[in-house]
């Protein structure tokens, strides 16, 4: 009998507790299914190459991939109870995904069907002509001549000629070619005046080990200086730089970097850095031939996308120390949906188009939790997902300083550089100088 009271009365014990535990959850969070039990909890969100979410309940944190000493992360806390550890409070809390196309994006007039009225400015259509011809003028300075084109592209066909004979051959143990194909901004049509280099990104079939790609580099400088028949010859310069093969053209100063990647299957056995080409490296160049496809099919018939992308180019280059986080895929994404993305799916003209990328920009298009434009490569991430939070709160500040001075009398030269600037030109270096000045 007492053994059966005390069976029933550790059964009741434990109800109670559970009962009391119930409660006290629902005190500190709400009641349950409400909102607020997401309002009050431990948040983490974290921007990285394998996650961007909030950190919230239903799995461990005890994976590999948590760390909670990382700066992606922003983080939150409730207080711990009283006599509880807080690493025994964190494992019992878990993670759920909040991706980012659950993120309303920020308002955009070109894309909203709620019609907004506007005052009438009469010097809006003065401003919009003055600024047509600023980037008019500044695009006949910064887009390459014909020559320089010819040269670049002869330095191309040349170097890839050789990698597709060599591809055929296959005479190279450790470093069989399995494709070739010819990115960036050359094959784009975005290249600037006196950027004489173009990307080629080599597909392999084994690992890209390191000592073997420095024998193919030097197979094809041997090929690339053989004299042709008339007896004539190219001397081109070999380079090893930062796990890419550069060969110069030295009477043209064209050249032409050599990026390696290799099938999916192989990325797991690269294993030593001293030995093979980094993982991360690898797939970078991967992207690399997924992007130039599809830049392929939506970018290279729009010639509006393509000089909104030099001009962003080349105001990124200009103010490098500023805008070196916004990098070349941001941009180009960036543009296309700024002329093509339209309610009525007609395009932009140009110099409306680059007041939207700033519009777009200051309202915080790169801001954390903003759902911005997705990655048309990985759609699970906008184009600023990957960046750290700081660096996106960052690049906002500057491009809000840079509408700023847009809009100021003489701005529109400044940040173009198409003339001298008398007038404000002093105060304006002192906002980049001093700091960023909203």
């Amino acid at each position: 009998m007492s053994c059966g009271y005390r069976k029933y009365h550790h059964k009741k014990l434990k109800s109670t507790d559970n009962d009391e535990q119930q409660r006290s959850n629902e005190n500190s969070y709400g009641k349950p299914g409400s909102s607020e039990n997401y309002g009050l909890q431990t948040i983490k969100r974290r921007y990285s190459d394998s996650d961007c979410c909030i950190e919230s309940e239903n799995e461990s944190l005890n994976s590999p991939e948590f760390d909670e000493h990382s700066s992606n992360y922003l983080e939150t806390e409730t207080e711990p109870e009283n006599g509880q550890d807080e690493k025994t409070k964190r494992k019992k809390k878990g993670r759920k995904t909040l991706p980012y196309s659950l993120v309303h994006p920020i308002f955009d007039p070109y894309i909203s069907e709620v019609t907004v009225t506007q005052p009438v400015n009469p010097k809006s259509a003065i401003f919009d002509q003055f600024l047509d011809e600023a980037i008019q003028q500044r695009l006949s300075e910064i887009t390459p001549e014909a020559s320089e084109l010819e040269n670049l592209g002869h330095v191309v066909n040349k170097v890839t000629i050789v990698l597709e004979q060599l591809k055929n051959k296959n005479s190279i143990d450790f470093c069989k070619i399995e494709d070739v194909t010819v990115v960036g901004s050359y094959r784009m049509g975005t290249i600037l005046r006196g950027h004489r280099i173009a990307d080629i990104v080599i597909l392999l079939r084994t690992l890209p080990i390191k000592s073997a790609l420095q024998t193919l580099g030097h197979r094809i400088l041997d090929e690339l200086t053989k004299s042709d028949h008339d007896g004539k010859f190219d001397p081109f310069d070999l380079k090893w730089r930062d796990d890419m093969i550069q060969l110069t053209n030295t009477l043209s100063d064209c050249s032409v970097l050599l990026r390696f990647t290799s099938n999916c299957d192989n990325l797991e056995k690269l294993l030593s850095p001293s030995i093979h080409i980094s993982k991360s490296k690898v797939k970078r160049n991967m992207q690399l031939i997924k992007q130039i496809r599809w830049c392929e099919e939506n970018i290279k018939p729009k010639q509006n996308v393509i000089q909104l992308i030099r001009i962003m180019k080349d105001i990124a280059d200009r103010f490098h120390q500023q805008l070196e986080i916004m990098n070349r895929w941001m941009i180009t994404v960036m543009s296309h949906h700024c002329v093509e993305k339209t309610l009525d799916n007609i395009s932009l003209p140009l110099s409306i188009a680059f007041k939207r990328f700033f519009q777009l920009s200051s309202s915080g298009f790169f801001l954390p939790y903003c759902a911005g434009v997705n990655d048309p490569i990985d759609e699970r991430y906008p184009i600023h997902g990957r960046l750290p939070v700081d660096k996106q709160e960052y690049v906002t500040l500057v491009l809000q300083t840079m509408f700023r001075v847009l809009n100021q009398p003489n701005g529109i030269n400044y940040i173009l550089h198409v003339q001298p600037i008398p007038d404000i030109g002093s105060e304006i270096e002192q906002l980049f100088t001093n700091g960023i000045v909203l």
